[in-house]
C-alpha cells in the first residue's frame, strides 16, 4: 500500500480509523475513542454523516479512581455553501427536555456537570440529543456511542465496577488502572554547522544502497520509503543533510512518498562516516526544525482532519514526543474539530 494512500484511510475510513495506536483506539459508526500512554480517554460523537447542520461532542475522562467526566461541544463552521452563522449560546436538549444554555467561543463550549450526566445517560438510552436556538437545530448521533464507551471502560479497567460509563457493576473500584506518569522529554540543543560542508562529503550512492537494503529487510509499510525503489520523476529522493549531531552523527532526510495532498520525507541519523548504519525515524514527516521533526498529514484535501506527530533530540536520538489525530473527517472545523492523542509527552 503506498504510504500516502495509508495516510488517507488511516484519517478517513469508517472501520479503522486510528490503526496507529493499537489497542487505545476504536471507531464504530458515528463515534470513536482514543486513549494516550498516561490512560486519559477521549470519545468523540458526531452528527451523523448526511447531516447538514453538524456538530461533535467530545468526552474526557482521565484514569483512575473518582474521576469525573468533562464534556465539550463543537458546532461545524464549514459548510457546503460557505462558512453558516454560528451563534454565541445554544440551548442543549435531551428529548424534550431543555437542560440549558451553553455559550459558545470559537463554535466551542463546555457543558456543565449535570448537562454532562444527561449526555451519558442519553447516549446509553439512545434518546433524541440535539443542540438549539431558535429554528436551527444540530442533532448529535449516538449510532455507535455504546460500543466506544464500553472500550473506554475496557481501557481504564473500570469495566464492572460503579463507575463505568456503560457496563456498570458492584465489583470493587480496586480494578480500575491508575493514571501513568506522563514521560519527560528533556530537549537538547543541536549546534549550528556548515550543512552544505557535508552535504558534499556524504556518498549518497552508498547511502541510498544502505537503506534500500535495510527497508527490504524490514518490509514495514509504515516504514516504507517508495522512493527509494520507485524510478519516478515525481517522487525523487533527493536525499539533504538536516544537522550535524553529536558523536560524529548526521540527521538526513529525503522525499520518500507524495501522494494527492499529502507528501512524506524521511529522516535518518546516520554516522558521519561509511558505513553510516542509518537509524530511521518516521517516513512521514513534513519538516525539521531546530531539534524538532514534525509530521502534519491530512485525512482529506479539505484539511477538516489531520494527524500530528513529532519526534525531539534528547542528546542521543531523536524520540516521539507527540502522536495524535484530530478525529473524524465529518466537516467540523477545517484543521480538525478535536485533538485527540495516542502519545503525550512533556518537552523540556
Amino acid at each position: 500500500m503506498k504510504k500516502s494512500i495509508a495516510v488517507g484511510i488511516l484519517l478517513g475510513s469508517s472501520v479503522t480509523m486510528f490503526a496507529h495506536a493499537g489497542e487505545q483506539s476504536f471507531q464504530y459508526k458515528d463515534w470513536q475513542m482514543v486513549c494516550d500512554n498516561t490512560r486519559t480517554c477521549r470519545a468523540a460523537g458526531y452528527s451523523a454523516d448526511e447531516a447538514q447542520a453538524r456538530v461533535s461532542v467530545l468526552l474526557t475522562r482521565k484514569a483512575g479512581v473518582n474521576q469525573p467526566v468533562t464534556a465539550q461541544v463543537q458546532l461545524a463552521d464549514v459548510g457546503e455553501e460557505g462558512d453558516p452563522t454560528i451563534p454565541k449560546a445554544v440551548d442543549f436538549w435531551v428529548g424534550q427536555q431543555n437542560l440549558g444554555r451553553i455559550l459558545l467561543k470559537d463554535a466551542g463550549g463546555d457543558l456543565n456537570a449535570m448537562q454532562t450526566r444527561a449526555l451519558l445517560n442519553a447516549l446509553k438510552g439512545s434518546q433524541h440529543i440535539y443542540f438549539a436556538l431558535g429554528k436551527s437545530r444540530w442533532d448529535v448521533s449516538s449510532a455507535g456511542a455504546n460500543a466506544v464507551l464500553l472500550k473506554v471502560d475496557e481501557q481504564q479497567g473500570r469495566l464492572n465496577t460503579p463507575s463505568a460509563l456503560i457496563r456498570v457493576g458492584n465489583q470493587s473500584e480496586k480494578s480500575v488502572l491508575p493514571a501513568l506518569p506522563m514521560p519527560i522529554i528533556h530537549q537538547q540543543k543541536i549546534p549550528v554547522a556548515n550543512l552544505k560542508l557535508w552535504q558534499k562529503q556524504v556518498d549518497w550512492s552508498l547511502l541510498t544502497q544502505n537503506l534500500k537494503v535495510q527497508q527490504a529487510k524490514n518490509k514495514s509499510d509504515d516504514q516504507e520509503c517508495s522512493s527509494l525503489t520507485e524510478n519516478n520523476e515525481y517522487t525523487k529522493f533527493e536525499p539533504q543533510v538536516e544537522a550535524v549531531l553529536p558523536n560524529k552523527r548526521l540527521l538526513v532526510s529525503g522525499l520518500c512518498w507524495r501522494g494527492a495532498y499529502n507528501e512524506g520525507y524521511g529522516y535518518w541519523v546516520i554516522q558521519q562516516q561509511k558505513p553510516y548504519k542509518p537509524q530511521l525515524v518516521t517516513v512521514s514527516a513534513s519538516g525539521y526544525e531546530n531539534g524538532v521533526i514534525d509530521a502534519a498529514q491530512k485525512g482529506r484535501g479539505l484539511g477538516d482532519c489531520w494527524w500530528h506527530a513529532q519526534w525531539v533530540w534528547n542528546g542521543q536520538n531523536f524520540v516521539k514526543s507527540l502522536d495524535a489525530t484530530t478525529g473524524m473527517c465529518r466537516m467540523i472545523l477545517l484543521g480538525g474539530a478535536w485533538d485527540l492523542p495516542s502519545y503525550v509527552s512533556q518537552v523540556k
